[in-house]
């Protein structure tokens, strides 16, 4: 009873909207977080709610809604197969128009969630390497969506059963080593360590783009080094030693 009072109900008018969505699994984020675990009601209740979702609902969805949709689910640690073939089917035709914002929270949640579909991987790479290559867009792009985006890529660590998916893949990577080196006054250690790593684990450097890569490597390092021996300004949550000790793995 008591969940039934704070849940919306499935049915009402407009619950099925993408807003409805939204505001009925926040609520289940909500009391899941609150509870600090899933009693058999909240987890019929999980359910309820993903069965609800069709093919109508999904497709109704803008860049937003699914990102936040897939951000919520994953932060739950909630999936539901049918329910994420339908996203990832709306994500691959919704990248084109995505955001930065909404790029990193779709891939953060694939990462999260297992999801490993070449489609959505594919698509939201192809995404991001054209925001960092469209001079008008790339300043939407900061270090905490690349960090997120080439964490769950290299997580996934697909192989790529076609060559042009590979080149496709490259050329994101690419994008991130002539941009990075630019955004090194507004990338923390925590983004460092995980956009430095991501390359070694998918052993970019080894790859026909391993001289720009090399070359955001070095200036990386000059500046990480600068930055944490003057330590100018710096409190305790910026400048922590396992950032660095991450930072060092890499190199």
């Amino acid at each position: 009873r008591e969940l039934e009072q704070v849940l919306p109900r499935l049915g009402s008018d407009g619950l099925l909207s993408p807003e409805g969505i939204l505001e009925g699994l926040r609520a289940l984020h909500f009391l899941q977080e609150e509870l600090q675990t899933q009693p058999p009601e909240l987890a019929l209740y999980w359910h309820t709610w993903a069965s609800a979702l069709g093919e109508d609902e999904v497709n109704s969805m803008l860049p937003k809604h699914l990102a936040a949709t897939m951000k919520l689910l994953s932060d739950s640690n909630q999936s539901f197969p049918e329910l994420m073939r339908l996203m990832n089917r709306r994500c691959v035709r919704l990248a084109r128009s995505m955001t930065a914002d909404e790029v990193a929270d779709v891939a953060s949640a694939a990462g999260k969630l297992g999801s490993r579909s070449r489609n959505v991987t594919a698509s939201v790479i192809r995404r991001m390497a054209a925001l960092l290559q469209t001079p008008a867009l790339a300043e939407s792009v900061e270090s905490s969506h690349m960090a997120s985006l080439l964490a769950s890529t290299a997580k996934l660590g697909l192989d790529w059963r076609k060559k042009e998916q590979q080149e496709e893949e490259l050329e994101l990577w690419k994008a991130v080593a002539d941009t990075l080196p630019s955004r090194k006054e507004r990338t923390t250690l925590r983004e460092y360590g995980v956009i430095l790593n991501a390359f070694v684990d998918r052993n970019i450097l080894s790859t026909r783009i391993h001289k720009p890569a090399s070359r955001m490597f070095e200036i990386c390092a000059n500046h990480i080094m600068l930055f944490s021996a003057s330590r100018s300004g710096l409190d305790d949550i910026d400048f922590r030693a396992k950032d660095l000790a991450l930072i060092a793995n890499a190199y």
